[in-house]
């Protein structure tokens, strides 16, 4: 079930969550990554063109956290 914020989730509670659900914990570039591939909006900070893209293994993970924040309205794949 989705969680019920509607705010938009920093890294870190991002980072807590895919840990808990699974298992590894997200580099903050990786996020960025998947935000920009995902349709959200990066904030500026975020979108430096230093950061890592994030493994295709590891992109389902964080599409799941961002659906659980309600980033993402449509249910994860």
């Amino acid at each position: 079930m989705a969680h019920s914020q509607h705010h938009r989730a920093t890294d870190e509670e991002i980072q807590k969550w895919v840990a808990r659900q699974h298992g590894f914990i997200p580099q903050s570039s990786w996020i960025a990554h998947c935000k920009e591939l995902f349709g959200l909006t990066v904030a500026a900070a975020e979108s430096r063109h230093d950061w890592q893209e994030c493994p295709t293994d590891q992109q389902a993970a964080i599409r799941d956290a961002f659906f659980y924040f309600g980033m993402l309205r449509s249910a994860p794949l």
